[in-house]
C-alpha cells in the first residue's frame, strides 16, 4: 500500500534526526501516519486525493527486504530524485548518481554515469551498484540521483530485491 508523504501539513518529528533513533512515545512509518486523526490533514478545503499536486511525486511505502521490514521514500524534484531506503529510520550513506553529457566518442546509446559517495561508507559496492542501475533508469529522464540507503548488510540478493521494490513504486 502506497501512502503519499503528508509532512508538510503534519508537523511529525523525525526519527532521522536522534541520534538514538525514535523518541520516547514516538511511532514508526505508518504506524505514524495511522495514529494521526485524518482531521489533522486538511487545512483548507477538502481536494480528491488524486487531485493533491503532490499525490504523484513522493511515496512513502514498507517493504521486506529478506523479510526484515524497510521503510522506502522516493521524492521527485525538478532536477533530481531522492530515494531513502532504510531498516532504521536513518539515512546511512548517502550516493549521488548522474547521467554525464556525451563523453569524447560516445553517442546517445552509449551513455555514462557519475556515481560517487558523498556521506557514509566509502567502500559500498552494492550500494554504488543500486545507484548505477537505478540512474540507468532514472537519466532518461535528464534528472540525477541522490540516494539514502541503509539496509544491513547489503549484498546481492537484497540489492536485487530493493531494485525490484523500488521500481515498483517508481515517481519518475
Amino acid at each position: 500500500p502506497t501512502l503519499p508523504f503528508t509532512a508538510s501539513v503534519v508537523d511529525l518529528p523525525c526519527s532521522c534526526s536522534s541520534s538514538r533513533g525514535l523518541y520516547p512515545g514516538q511511532l514508526r512509518g505508518t504506524q505514524a501516519m495511522a495514529a494521526i486523526p485524518e482531521s489533522n490533514f486538511t487545512t483548507g478545503p477538502r481536494r480528491s486525493p488524486a487531485s493533491h499536486p503532490l499525490q504523484n511525486a513522493v511515496h512513502k511505502v514498507l517493504v521486506e527486504v529478506e523479510g526484515k521490514a524497510t521503510d522506502v521514500i522516493l521524492t521527485r524534484y525538478t532536477n533530481r530524485i531522492f530515494i531513502l531506503a532504510t531498516q532504521n529510520g536513518k539515512c546511512g550513506t548517502l550516493i549521488n548518481a548522474q547521467r554525464d553529457s556525451k563523453a569524447m566518442g560516445r553517442t546517445e546509446s552509449e551513455p555514462t554515469y557519475s556515481i560517487k559517495i558523498l556521506l557514509g561508507k566509502r567502500e559500498d559496492v552494492f550500494g554504488e551498484l543500486l545507484a548505477r542501475a537505478l540512474i540507468e533508469k532514472i537519466g532518461r529522464t535528464g534528472k540525477s540521483l541522490l540516494l539514502g540507503l541503509n539496509i544491513k548488510d547489503l549484498d546481492q540478493k537484497k540489492t536485487k530485491e530493493l531494485l525490484g521494490k523500488i521500481l515498483e513504486h517508481k515517481v519518475w
